[in-house]
């Protein structure tokens, strides 16, 4: 699998997810701030989320995580999510991305858990179309 192709869908699906959840949940989720816009922000909180995720990815990759139960790679993705999405939360003067609770997070890190689960899945679906010359 491209891991390219793998860190680029995960960071417009991250950046996509942020963007709807600030434009749903505006009095909670807030992208923007006197630094950035909130189009800007949700590229900035969206590629911070990605990168940190992208570790945790790694640090799973050197424990085997994947050979383990569906569910505990499932619980593992949503606590990076939701220790990730809290860091980035705390730090707005660099991602200008903001949560009002950590309620919020955990809402948001469950939601990026089944959409980043939808991302692997049709990234290990993938199947390249090949040109055949006759």
């Amino acid at each position: 699998m491209n891991k390219l192709l793998v860190f680029t869908l995960l960071f417009f699906a991250n950046s996509i997810l942020l963007y709807v959840a600030s434009l749903i949940f505006p009095g909670n989720i807030v992208l923007g701030n006197q630094y950035f816009s909130s189009f800007i922000a949700t590229f900035v909180a969206g590629l911070l989320w990605t990168l940190l995720l992208w570790l945790a990815i790694l640090v799973g990759e050197e424990y085997k995580l994947k050979s383990k139960e569906n569910v505990v790679v499932g619980l593992y993705y949503l606590a990076i999510n939701f220790v990730t999405l809290w860091v980035i939360a705390r730090i707005p003067f660099i991602s200008g991305f903001g949560v009002i609770s950590f309620v919020w997070v955990l809402i948001l890190a469950l939601f990026a858990t089944l959409v980043q689960w939808g991302v692997w899945r049709f990234v290990e679906n993938y199947q390249p179309t090949k040109n055949k010359k006759d």
